[in-house]
């Protein structure tokens, strides 16, 4: 299997070389050969902490550039790697016919690089709007909860503790996911792809807690007020068959 991926030194990029190192792998960064692709993992982004600079330059105008420069080339399926930051803050439900109300810089370059892509890129493509995803530096709130309970440290919830809670997922369901992909019959799609839904945070925490057979306690603070919303999968489930779930 032939695989291209955009974004070499990214946490992700690193993960999935460890665990599919099986395939031919080559990075829009080096000089990579004319054969045909299976996948085009368009990962490549700088992150929300990064400069205004290297956001506008890295995920936006390297778009621009991408689009001509892999026109020649023969691409199965492009995946983007977008965020569901795209959407702002919602209160209920995250649907794809949900209008987009990006809060931040970083927000907004990844819903008009979608834009780009979606106009001018002449390959099949799915933007994938993604939560935070847990990998070993990740700072999303569920990876220091792991954190927490692995070096046995109180952990404290607020009132978003008995909510169902899902915006985050394992790396390695995104990967198994899109590798067996069958190819799409539409060119251009959106999904979300996130964890289980049925879960509340409280009942994320215990599991995980049982599985890093942690000491931690859990105490519940009330007086810490902390929005939540749902991410749907709906989508990825009845048109992709995704397997969502809690790893």
């Amino acid at each position: 299997m032939n695989i291209l991926i955009s974004g070499k030194r990214a946490e992700l990029t690193k993960f999935f070389l460890r665990k599919y190192k099986k395939n031919n792998i080559y990075f829009v960064e080096d000089d990579f050969p004319n054969v045909d692709y299976d996948f085009f993992f368009h990962i490549g982004a700088s992150r929300p902490t990064s400069s205004i600079i290297k956001i506008i330059f890295n995920n936006i105008i390297k778009n621009i550039f991408l689009v001509f420069i892999l026109k020649k080339y023969k691409i199965n399926q492009t995946f983007f790697f977008s965020s569901i930051s795209v959407y702002g803050k919602y209160k209920r439900t995250i649907h794809e016919k949900n209008q987009c109300h990006p809060r931040s810089l970083y927000s907004y370059s990844k819903f008009i690089s979608e834009k780009i892509l979606i106009k001018f890129f002449n390959k099949p493509l799915i933007c994938l709007r993604l939560p935070a995803l847990l990998l070993k530096n990740s700072d999303h709130y569920i990876a220091s909860i792991i954190n927490n309970l692995k070096n046995n440290k109180k952990i404290i919830l607020g009132t978003n503790y008995n909510k169902n809670f899902n915006f985050f997922l394992h790396p390695l369901n995104l990967f198994n996911f899109l590798l067996n992909l069958k190819k799409i019959k539409k060119k251009k799609v959106i999904i979300n792809i996130s964890s289980k839904k049925s879960q509340t945070l409280l009942q994320i925490v215990n599991y995980l807690k049982k599985k890093t057979k942690s000491a931690s306690e859990i105490q519940i603070d009330k007086k810490l007020l902390i929005n939540s919303s749902n991410i749907s999968n709906n989508v990825a489930i009845s048109n992709f068959n995704f397997k969502c779930c809690l790893r």
